[in-house]
């Protein structure tokens, strides 16, 4: 080994290897070096620290640098290391690679300090390269949140902006304001084998989002009267986005008996777009009614659009003064094709099919009407 010219015999080399401890160095001028252990927060392993492990200084066989420079090292290490520990450690984590900062866990030698001018740490600047602040982005955008405010365009709750309308009525938000809507979904001519009659379906409603008021009319015409109808007002809530719920009172007129019912329904868009209604009406004398009915648009091209319907009507007990027996009553389905010159008005052609069932087939039958019946229609449907 070289020292600075002078050569050291081996003996005295070994010597100085087992009595003097490699780590004996001048500590006098390193009072400003941070010896802390690292905060709780400091838990993650220094991912560099295999990077900067190997730029650990070298000893060159030079002549030691001059008082001065040793003086302007050594305060430039000092400033460096003031600044790091004024840090607030507890708003910024600090990794540090203390294999050449953090002299805590070296033991200190008790025998007195040798003269090791030649290896006068004081001359080597300490190594503060591999130190790295990182800054947590959710530290940071929370201590961005709690010291921001609202923008100054920020949009006031009613959409006003602070302005006076005068008589005219401020903005509201959509769903608030009641809208209403009338739909004829059937107006049609049936022609049949021994009777031809017309036949119309009708759905109005006025209303917000939540609470509607549904006026529901459908009947047939026959021998230009009104031979078969049924009128509902009902109060529509909404039980989920696809569906709703009904309640409210049904009259029934025509050549049946006035009836009065109480009603109470679902209806809406079950999967693969079907459209089903099912309703329980309820009346004195123990009588109910279940009417199931389900419609299908099946989209052939964008203005073309064949539509299967069913309706199936279920009483509890016999009704011979209209002809209507218990269990399976009816079941009424059509298939139609209508035209969409537009959305709101489409003409239509198609054939319908009345099926009576069980005890209703029976009690038409014996008084010398038809349990089945056949029809073609044309009509055409619009709304506004």
């Amino acid at each position: 080994m070289k020292f600075y010219k002078h050569h050291i015999p081996s003996s005295l080399l070994a010597l100085l290897l087992l009595n003097v401890p490699a780590w004996s160095m001048d500590m006098s001028d390193m009072s400003n070096v941070d010896m802390s252990m690292p905060t709780k927060k400091d838990t993650h392993p220094n991912t560099h620290s295999s990077t900067h492990s190997s730029t650990q200084v070298k000893h060159h066989p030079t002549k030691p640098s001059k008082p001065a420079t040793q003086k302007a090292v050594q305060t430039t290490a000092a400033m460096d290391m003031d600044q790091m520990t004024s840090m607030n450690h507890e708003t910024h984590d600090v990794h540090t690679d203390h294999s050449a900062a953090n002299m805590q866990g070296m033991p200190m030698p008790d025998t007195p300090q040798h003269d090791m001018h030649q290896h006068n740490m004081n001359a080597m600047p300490m190594a503060m390269g591999n130190q790295h602040i990182n800054l947590p982005m959710n530290d940071m955008l929370m201590d961005h949140a709690h010291q921001s405010s609202s923008p100054a365009d920020a949009r006031s709750s009613d959409y006003s902006q602070g302005r006076d309308f005068g008589p005219i009525h401020p903005p509201m938000m959509m769903g608030n304001d009641p809208l209403m809507s009338l739909a004829v979904k059937r107006l049609e001519w049936q022609h049949g084998n021994d009777n031809n009659q017309g036949a119309y379906e009708i759905e109005g409603w006025w209303g917000d989002d939540w609470n509607r008021a549904v006026l529901k009319a459908e009947g047939e015409i026959s021998n230009h009267s009104l031979s078969d109808a049924r009128t509902e007002l009902l109060w529509r809530r909404p039980l989920s986005a696809f569906w709703n719920t009904e309640l409210g009172v049904r009259q029934d007129s025509g050549y049946t008996n006035n009836r009065t019912w109480a009603a109470l329904g679902i209806n809406g868009i079950a999967p693969y777009w079907l459209h089903l209604d099912a309703t329980l009406y309820v009346r004195d004398q123990s009588q109910t009614e279940l009417i199931l009915t389900g419609e299908y648009d099946w989209r052939i091209t964008q203005r073309l659009v064949l539509q299967p319907r069913v309706e199936m009507s279920l009483y509890s007990k016999n009704d011979r003064s209209n002809d209507i027996g218990e269990g399976l009553s009816q079941i009424q389905s059509s298939v139609r094709l209508r035209y969409e010159i537009n959305r709101q008005f489409a003409p239509y052609l198609g054939v319908e099919n009345n099926h009576a069932y069980g005890k209703t087939a029976d009690l038409l039958n014996s008084s010398n009407q038809k349990s089945n019946q056949s029809y073609a229609v044309a009509g055409v449907m619009f709304w506004f």
